[in-house]
């Protein structure tokens, strides 16, 4: 073997190992992303009633209020 060969085949040998590293590497950190956006669904849902709640609660003030007024 020349020595180009054996410096293609380090190359490919490396690239190899390199790629299924960075593959086992990458399934954990999706099952963590997974994870992290079933996370901020959950987060986003909770918010999102809180908002709601808060709304209703402050058109019901609104409400009060202006039916308080005379001429309304």
């Amino acid at each position: 073997m020349s020595a180009s060969s054996l410096f293609l085949v380090g190359i490919g040998i490396t690239l190899m190992t390199s790629l299924t590293t960075v593959i086992y590497l990458m399934n954990p950190l999706r099952k963590i992303a997974v994870w992290d956006t079933r996370a901020r669904r959950f987060l986003a849902g909770i918010l999102e009633r809180r908002i709601d709640a808060y709304s209703a609660d402050f058109r019901r003030i609104l409400h009060a209020g202006s039916a308080r007024r005379p001429g309304h």
